[in-house]
């Protein structure tokens, strides 16, 4: 189901084999931040993690946890659903990226299979490339693809910490490690403009890279921060009327767009209703509206176009205020509120809801993620308790203890999630993120893990790769989310 926010519009996906549902909310979400109430619930789903949209408004949805991808129309009915787990033609292991060239043909970046698959327009398998290696036509763990008008395929290929480019039937003829910069770290973005200039996200150093086809850099853009122009650790990219770039600042919880010189323009703060808001992909359309995947709450959201914040930053902006307080349809968003429907429909177990008398599920754990007792009170005595899986704690801890690393090392992060409901909570992903505290950490989380089945009153422990760039410095929290909660461990890299 496609939900829209203001006009309470609810549009049936049709397709048999749906698995997940994709919630579309549609909003006035301008750069003032008043407008964050539009936004309603999230609702199960399978972690769509790349979003792109065709000429005719389409939008493609990779589904990280589904091992497939989607095709909606621009109305929100399902077109179609590709893919299974597996190793085989048109079978994926957490794919993350998706892109779809003017003639239709569809690129999937299979993240966990170290390769790239392209589809006919109609969803049948075509050809594959890639294998897991650092090689010339080789890959490890890529995230995103972008196509530019000459068919070219720009592949972020992220643990090699470069770009491969490709033409459209996967010949690899060149990588770009940008070293007259120093190179990049972790790359999880790439877009191309009309000129075919390359915009990539170098997320392990917080900033986006602008270059030429061939490589050569023509800018460097952005610093680590919140402020505007700022990111923290950025993902996916797109393109937008003018060549403005709108970026997935996953950190910061918010879409930047910038223009063609990397000046701030507008931003829309993604709402995180179990703290969790981290955008991993943006695409525009249809028209001039964009769509955001956000995974860790089992969604992609979509925004009117950026038409907004000409009025706030215009000298209108005193007036304005009679918009925001005209538009007390943010009163209409506490109606998309109501999308607490979706936690109470019946296709799976409750997962941390909303309390009456204290925080329940939405508590943000300190360092355990864990001291919330309210999740398994229903706020009134005599009444049964509801049937609930309630995810919590979250423990995130270094292995074998300590906080204390070193530059140019790696460890492992061991996270720990326990069902303290009474109902089984199935496919629980754990997302693995950073926060740098102080310094420049160049840290590279190797995502997450996701928990298959967790039983009422069990606890499972899974672990997690964390690698300190070489010219890592300060100190930076490492977190663990799962359903609402997090937990964090804060390490210091000492030099």
């Amino acid at each position: 189901m496609f939900a829209f926010g203001p006009k309470s519009l609810a549009l049936k996906a049709s397709g048999v084999a749906v698995v997940a549902t994709l919630c579309i909310l549609l909003s006035g979400v301008f750069a003032a931040q008043s407008a964050n109430a539009a936004w309603g619930t999230p609702i199960l789903g399978n972690a769509p993690t790349g979003v792109a949209t065709d000429a005719t408004g389409n939008v493609y949805v990779a589904e990280s946890f589904g091992n497939r991808f989607v095709k909606y129309s621009p109305t929100g009915d399902q077109l179609m659903a590709v893919g299974s787990p597996g190793t085989g033609q048109s079978q994926f292991n957490s794919p993350n990226g998706i892109a779809v060239e003017a003639g239709g043909a569809i690129f999937v970046a299979d993240t966990g299979n170290n390769r790239i698959q392209r589809f006919y327009p109609n969803g049948s398998y075509q050809t594959e490339w890639g294998n897991f290696g650092s090689g010339v036509g080789q890959f490890k763990q890529p995230t995103a693809v972008a196509v530019d008008g000459g068919g070219n395929v720009y592949i972020a290929d992220t643990d090699n910490d470069r770009v491969a480019k490709c033409n459209a039937w996967g010949f690899c003829g060149a990588t770009f490690t940008y070293d007259s910069i120093g190179g990049i770290s972790g790359p999880l973005g790439v877009a191309t403009d009309s000129l075919g200039n390359v915009y990539v996200s170098d997320s392990g150093n917080s900033r986006i890279v602008k270059t030429d086809p061939t490589g050569d850099v023509l800018a460097v853009w952005s610093s680590y921060g919140s402020g505007q122009g700022q990111v923290d650790n950025p993902a996916g990219l797109a393109i937008g009327a003018g060549n403005t770039l709108f970026v997935a600042d996953r950190g910061n919880g918010r879409v930047q767009r910038l223009s063609t010189g990397g000046a701030f323009l507008s931003q829309w703060i993604v709402p995180a209703p179990y703290q969790a808001a981290q955008p991993t992909s943006v695409a525009v359309g249809p028209g001039s509206t964009i769509n955001v995947a956000n995974p860790f709450n089992n969604r992609v959201d979509r925004w009117d176009p950026p038409t907004g914040p000409t009025g706030p930053t215009g000298p209108t902006g005193p007036t304005g205020p009679t918009q925001p307080t005209g538009p007390t349809g943010p009163t209409q968003p506490t109606g998309p509120t109501g999308p607490t429907g979706p936690t109470g429909s019946t296709d799976g177990p409750v997962i941390n809801p909303p309390d009456k008398n204290n925080n329940g599920g939405n508590n943000n754990g300190g360092s355990t993620g864990g001291n919330n007792n309210g999740g398994n009170n229903n706020g009134s005595k005599g009444k049964p308790k509801p049937k609930q899986a309630i995810i919590k704690p979250v423990k995130v801890w270094m292995e074998g203890g300590g906080s204390v690393v070193r530059p140019g090392s790696s460890v492992n992060m061991k996270v720990s999630v326990k069902n303290s409901g009474t109902l089984t909570a199935r496919n629980v992903y754990v997302y693995m993120g950073k926060k740098a505290l102080a310094g420049r950490p160049s840290v590279e989380v190797k995502r997450g893990f996701m928990i298959r089945t967790l039983t009422p009153g069990w606890t499972v422990t899974g672990t997690v790769t964390i690698f300190f760039g070489r010219r890592a410095s300060g100190n930076v929290a490492i977190t663990g989310q799962a359903w609402g909660n997090w937990g964090k461990k804060i390490l210091y890299i000492r030099r």
